[in-house]
């Protein structure tokens, strides 16, 4: 292993690490309060900008490059695509399973977190998660894994689950939600990857995909 990858290594076991034990510290110092918590994920979010600004910045200058507003259409009709083709999984393993109740990966994340309060909602769900997340499960691993196939299976397995794990894993039902949560992760990583690793395209693509949900909760309809 050569010292740069030793070095990517390192650097990609901290940030895993750091999200996954960030909340909790934070609120065993300071207390389990909102504004902990929302700083907290302010801070994991700032810090993690700044590790890939330049990538970031790069990213952007393409897409600019390519007609900003031509990128922002391509991404409504991934994250369109993406929404149809999870709900349509989604209701197939519902009518095998029905004690199942499967739902797009980010509208139980936005239930769970619609108690709390309008603008944390608003951040987690089309801040946190699109940009935070994103470069989490799409940038850091990149650095490790070349090989395309490879990178997108061990990136969306990661990412799929990241999603279940704290969940039974006893129970066959759990692990049976790992399937959409895999095929997003699959088919948003293919985009990924087919736009020469354009993380901005994808954060854009996850903004519209979470703001459909997102939509529907605000609005009372998913009351």
């Amino acid at each position: 292993m050569t010292l740069n990858l030793r070095n990517k290594l390192f650097k990609t076991l901290i940030i895993f690490i750091v999200y996954l034990s960030y909340t909790s510290v934070a609120t065993t110092l300071l207390g389990n309060s909102m504004v902990v918590i929302f700083l907290a994920d302010i801070l994991f979010l700032l810090g993690i900008v700044y590790l890939y600004k330049d990538n970031l910045t790069n990213d952007f200058k393409k897409i600019k490059d390519k007609n900003i507003w031509k990128q922002i259409g391509k991404a409504f009709l991934f994250a369109v695509g993406l929404f149809v083709v999870y709900m349509l999984v989604g209701a197939i393993l519902s009518t095998i399973y029905p004690e199942m109740m499967v739902e797009d990966d980010n509208t139980s994340a936005i239930y769970s977190i619609y108690s709390m309060t309008t603008v944390y909602t608003i951040f987690k769900t089309l801040v946190f998660a699109t940009v935070a997340e994103e470069l989490l499960f799409k940038e850091s691993i990149r650095d490790l894994i070349k090989p395309n196939v490879l990178y997108v299976l061990v990136s969306s397995f990661i990412y799929a689950f990241m999603n279940i794990m704290y969940g039974d894993l006893s129970l066959v039902t759990t692990w049976l939600y790992l399937i959409p949560y895999l095929l997003f992760a699959i088919l948003l990583n293919i985009i990924y990857v087919k736009h020469e690793d354009n993380i901005c395209l994808v954060i854009m693509i996850k903004f519209f995909y979470n703001l459909v949900p997102l939509t529907i909760m605000l609005s009372g309809l998913g009351a």
